[in-house]
């Protein structure tokens, strides 16, 4: 999401300070005794830093913005030219980074205006890769926006840009988001193309990390084609360059995907194998989120091993988890396995409280495929205990949600119908980006790709839900 997830930019820190109350103090000091406007800017956009990754976004912002302000008013002066330089290298990362936080708080306009100053300053710099990169960010943002068919369009002219400039790291990045977004509508053949290319240039250009990410996608890919087996070689291809950089969270990520593979093709110890694999690793990289997964991924292993006291243990840890974290979603899968379980033991009383906990909160997230199964599991309880009218209108809901389910597919079928339409008109609505003499300030401002920094997105793993 932030500077470390971009592209390096043509000015950074080259170290990141030991966060803590030891280096707030030390900055705060320097606060309070520098004199030079350039060093306050640093030193603000450094307690910002502190604040951001200690989980604190309201004091990230605040800081960050009173050193964009610094560098505002430092521009609006007569200073040496190397000043300005360096006030306008701030102001390209804070812009940039404060976007991102707005994205997080759902303020689009303002998010869309900070990447454009930043990109602005990035042209001033005659920063070409900055420049494509922050267009890369508001690709982003348009894809939160639920923009697809526009962050596609955009973003392919971009990947042009990038070839033609011969920017590989770039170049790789895009064909990375095409194939994100190919996926999404249904070219898979044309998706595989796509990050088979970058994978072949983060090779060549030893980018173990983002071959890594690649090799990890296209195993997502071959996951949702059913082909398991050729999923499980990229996954362990993509495994084999994680362990040289020891990335904990990252490899039990790998671990959780290649379980969830070999459960799919029925090699049960295998799939518990890699399972604990990775509920080692999320315990050494201290990610609740991870271990709940595992817990209940291992829970289902279980329960189809017909071990369910063993399973009902896994369960409930996982559960612990999820209310820790407030994991709605999470909380409402571990309710309805446990539930589940109840109902096998005959304990339908709890079975049936539980349940509707799970239904409210996956009514909350809008999760109409687990409210569906709610809905049958509660359904089934009631007509076992002879309660028709209660079963009658759970026996609705559950039509509702199928309804809804099948709406949504259509739905989806159709955008897949429209954007692949204008896919097939790009050649005919393009125009060039950049004049003869190739400046790349001349990129119009409507240009935009998506973004290399939420490796959310290009970190994505095939996780089951149970």
């Amino acid at each position: 999401m932030k500077r470390t997830t971009l592209l390096s930019f043509i000015f950074c820190w080259c170290s990141l300070f030991a966060y803590g109350q030891e280096a707030l103090d030390s900055l705060r000091s320097v606060l309070n005794t520098t004199h030079q406007d350039t060093t306050l800017v640093g030193t603000l956009s450094k307690i910002g830093d502190v604040f951001y990754y200690g989980g604190q976004a309201d004091s990230a912002i605040y800081y960050w913005e009173k050193g964009r302000a610094v560098a505002d008013a430092v521009l609006e002066k007569e200073i040496p030219e190397a000043q300005k330089l360096t006030a306008q290298r701030f102001n390209a990362i804070l812009y940039n980074d404060l976007a991102y936080l707005y994205i997080g708080k759902g303020n689009y306009d303002k998010a869309l205006g900070y990447f454009r100053k930043s990109i602005r300053y990035r042209e001033l710099l005659k920063d070409t890769s900055g420049i494509l990169q922050g267009y890369s960010n508001i690709g982003y943002l348009y894809i939160q926006k639920g923009q697809t068919d526009s962050a596609l369009f955009y973003n392919k002219r971009v990947l042009d840009l990038a070839q033609r400039y011969k920017l590989k790291e770039q170049e790789g990045i895009s064909s990375m988001q095409v194939a994100v977004l190919y996926t999404k509508i249904g070219l898979i053949e044309e998706a595989l193309e796509h990050l088979k290319n970058a994978q072949k240039i983060f090779t060549k250009i030893n980018k173990p990390k983002a071959e890594a990410i690649v090799l990890n996608n296209i195993a997502k890919v071959y996951m949702d084609l059913e082909e398991y087996n050729t999923a499980l070689e990229y996954f362990f291809k993509s495994l084999e360059l994680k362990y040289t950089d020891n990335d904990r969270l990252s490899i039990g990520n790998t671990y959780t995907n290649i379980g969830a593979a070999y459960q799919r093709i029925e090699e049960l110890s295998l799939a518990k194998k890699y399972d604990f694999l990775a509920l080692e690793y999320f315990d050494k990289a201290n990610n609740k989120r991870g271990k709940a997964t595992v817990l209940n991924n291992i829970g289902n292993l279980y329960v189809d091993l017909g071990q369910t006291d063993s399973a009902m243990i896994l369960f409930q840890q996982s559960l612990a988890l999820r209310q820790e974290i407030h994991d709605k979603a999470g909380i409402a899968y571990s309710l309805f396995n446990i539930a589940k379980i109840e109902y096998r033991n005959h304990q339908l009383e709890q079975a049936v409280n539980r349940l509707k906990k799970a239904y409210t909160l996956a009514d909350e997230t809008t999760d109409y495929n687990l409210l569906q199964k709610i809905a049958k599991e509660i359904y089934t309880i009631y007509k076992v205990e002879k309660k028709y009218e209660e079963a009658l209108n759970y026996h609705e809901q559950l039509l509702r949600f199928k309804e809804l389910i099948l709406n949504q597919k259509n739905l989806e079928s159709l955008n897949r119908l429209k954007w692949q339409k204008s896919i097939s008109e790009f050649p005919q609505k393009v125009k060039p980006v950049i004049t003869k003499d190739e400046k790349i300030n001349t990129i119009p401002t409507k240009v935009i790709l998506l973004v290399l920094g939420v490796l959310g997105l290009l970190v994505v793993f095939w996780v089951r839900k149970r």
